[in-house]
């Protein structure tokens, strides 16, 4: 009986050593974790389109937030309202300058903007290549993918059409994806809030589906 007792309590001290460690919370995902496999971890670098404005009703209105739940991905949301890759936001904070605070573990950042930028388009060139080469520093491992400014007519101004032609440009160079978001909101004037720039909550669900199909066709590359 004692051997038997011994034998019992070795097989429980070494499956207890045998238990995995416990998972870590994901940054900024509402939904359960429901395997042990690490989630990739994704940074949105941008302005109020993707902070947020008076316009939503809060972060969980958010694509950051929206696209974090429905993937099951933590997203880390850097953005300033009113910055863009040259123009510095009430904050005195460009795109540049916000790529110093993107997580050095980030797998992708998505840099989303901007409509703030009224620069030439050598100046926007300029500082989204700059942003690139920060983020190759801080998060040397992150894929990126850059993102174009958003308009919510059919009609942009030229100064969005010269950051959609460098950001194109930018990303060409870089060997990076570009993603042209202008026509994203131009279809329905019940997605801008009251103040006539600003995505509502349901603006904000239609960049979610957007922002979806982007970060799942890159999942389904990184994965493979």
């Amino acid at each position: 009986m004692a051997a038997v007792f011994a034998l019992v309590f070795t097989y429980l001290a070494l499956d207890k050593g045998s238990t995995p460690p416990a998972v870590s919370a994901p940054r900024f995902t509402p939904a359960p974790v429901e395997t042990t496999e690490p989630r990739p971890s994704i940074a949105a670098l941008g302005d109020s389109y993707t902070g947020g404005s008076e316009e939503d009703s809060g972060e969980v209105a958010r694509w950051p937030y929206l696209v974090a739940r429905a993937l099951d991905v933590p997203i880390d949301v850097i953005a300033s309202g009113g910055s863009g890759y040259v123009v510095p936001g009430p904050n005195d904070t460009t795109f540049p300058e916000l790529a110093a605070d993107v997580p050095a573990d980030s797998d992708l950042v998505i840099i989303y903007g901007s409509r703030n930028d009224v620069a030439t388009a050598e100046e926007v060139y300029d500082a989204a290549t700059a942003t690139v080469f920060s983020l190759g520093e801080v998060a040397p491992d992150a894929d990126i993918i850059i993102v174009g400014p958003t308009w919510i007519t059919a009609d942009p101004p030229q100064n969005i059409l010269d950051s959609e032609s460098a950001l194109t440009r930018v990303a060409a160079d870089q060997g990076l994806r570009y993603v042209s978001s202008l026509a994203w909101l131009t279809e329905d004037a019940e997605l801008i809030g009251g103040d006539g720039v600003h995505p509502n909550d349901a603006g904000h669900a239609v960049l979610a589906d957007r922002m979806d199909d982007v970060v799942e066709e890159w999942l389904a590359a990184s994965t493979s």
